[in-house]
């Protein structure tokens, strides 16, 4: 039997295993991803079918009363702080400039926007039905081409 040295051995290839393995590997780490199945199989993060929070023009104090009040006090304040504070710069960077998710388009290129329960305002993009697959799917097809 051979033996693999890494400095992070990742199980499970979902968007959680996958976002740490390009976030170690961009550190600088090696990284060894583990999963029961192809890579663009078994993965729970596929099925997500609603969007993600997004919105350029957002009110910072709204969306955390709207997550609080949508959980019925039962969010980690300190995780919604973090949520908050930290969401929007994370999907600019990863999701739209360098995994190139494609989210759903106004005919003149702007993002489409929609409404979900527990949000006051419409602020999730989406990529139709199939936000999990189509984050996953572009995610994959990252961390594949990571340097082994």
């Amino acid at each position: 039997m051979d033996t693999i040295r890494t400095d992070c051995l990742v199980i499970g290839a979902g968007l959680a295993g996958c976002a740490y393995a390009h976030y170690a590997s961009r550190l600088g780490l090696s990284v060894t991803l583990v999963c029961s199945d192809e890579l663009s199989k078994g993965a729970n993060s596929q099925w997500a079918q609603g969007g993600i929070i997004y919105d350029t023009s957002f009110n910072a104090d709204q969306l955390k009363n709207d997550i609080l009040e949508a959980s019925d006090g039962t969010s980690n304040p300190d995780a919604v702080d973090s949520l908050v504070k930290n969401g929007q710069e994370a999907v600019q960077s990863l999701l739209l400039d360098e995994l190139e998710v494609p989210f759903d388009r106004e005919a003149g290129g702007e993002l489409k926007y929609t409404r979900e329960g527990g949000h006051s305002d419409r602020r999730i993009i989406f990529s139709k039905d199939l936000t999990g697959m189509a984050i996953l799917s572009n995610m994959h097809d990252h961390v594949v081409g990571l340097d082994r």
